[in-house]
């Protein structure tokens, strides 16, 4: 432990004076931590019920690797509405883990098509009202350190069969409502139209 105790740290210097850094060359010094996986459990049963419970299930599904990962990255590589994971770690190639998980629910995908707006709709927000509940997603490109994310905005709808209503908040001040769009489809949205059409 003396090797790193001070890696990252200046040495102490005197005022106007230059100090230096321990030079560690490509070498990582994160250590062999397993990557972790959590599974939502659900609201949490115990202190605060307006909590979640998660459970690491990283060994189950293989994910648990001693990589030193660095970024990671959630699609629907299948289209088959339950998301996947590109993960990139230290010196390593990038790997898909592919879930292959029971489907619990259901689900809806949304693209944007801007024409007014930028032509991925990059900074649109995305509100699905489902009753009384709201879900609200952001477009964006980033997603974290060394990360990007899809351009796709990806709804998790539990038992709901379908969307009550879908607004979409374009970047250039316009607004498209959508009502009643069924679940389990992947659906393409083009701003300035009040209409939307199902992609498989």
């Amino acid at each position: 432990m003396d090797f790193v105790s001070n890696v990252g740290l200046r040495s102490q210097v005197q005022v106007n004076e230059a100090g230096s850094w321990v030079e560690l060359g490509n070498n990582s010094l994160n250590g062999y931590e397993s990557n972790v996986l959590y599974r939502n459990l659900g609201r949490a049963k115990t202190v605060n019920a307006s909590m979640f419970d998660f459970a690491d299930v990283g060994y189950i599904a293989g994910a648990d690797c001693i990589e030193d990962g660095r970024a990671a990255v959630y699609t629907d590589i299948e289209g088959d509405g339950d998301l996947d994971l590109f993960v990139q770690s230290f010196g390593r190639p990038t790997r898909l883990l592919v879930n292959e998980g029971e489907k619990t629910g259901n689900w809806l995908h949304v693209k944007l098509h801007g024409t007014e707006s930028n032509k991925d709709g990059i900074g649109a927000r995305i509100v699905a009202t489902i009753g009384e509940r709201r879900i609200v997603r952001e477009i964006s490109t980033t997603s974290g350190y060394l990360a990007g994310q899809s351009l796709w905005a990806f709804f998790g709808l539990g038992d709901a069969k379908r969307v009550d209503q879908l607004e979409v908040f374009w970047p250039s001040g316009q607004r498209t409502v959508l009502a009643d769009v069924d679940a389990n489809r992947r659906l393409d949205v083009r701003e300035g139209d009040v209409s939307a059409t199902a992609k498989r």
